[in-house]
């Protein structure tokens, strides 16, 4: 099966295109990546948006999390995507 590594997560194909289409983000440990799709490669890549430089991670380390533009607003406690 096709995998795709964004960070230090591995989603499937089918799981990382469904993320991509419903605008999620993936928090994994101190960082927060976007999701886009290249249509000259036909795969979904991520791309770094955050990185959280303070004493607690945003997640245990080793485990991650897929949110909506407003649970990551409220997640680092501003504006840092579009709802």
């Amino acid at each position: 099966m096709d995998t795709i590594k964004i960070g230090s997560v591995e989603l499937t194909r089918t799981e990382a295109e469904k993320f991509c289409q419903e605008r999620k983000y993936i928090v994994a440990c101190r960082r927060i990546y976007a999701l886009h799709y290249s249509t000259a490669q036909q795969c979904v890549y991520g791309s770094q948006i955050y990185y959280e430089r303070g004493a607690l991670p945003l997640t245990k380390r080793g485990r991650f999390i897929v949110l909506s533009p407003a649970d990551v607003n409220k997640l680092v406690g501003m504006a840092i995507v579009n709802e």
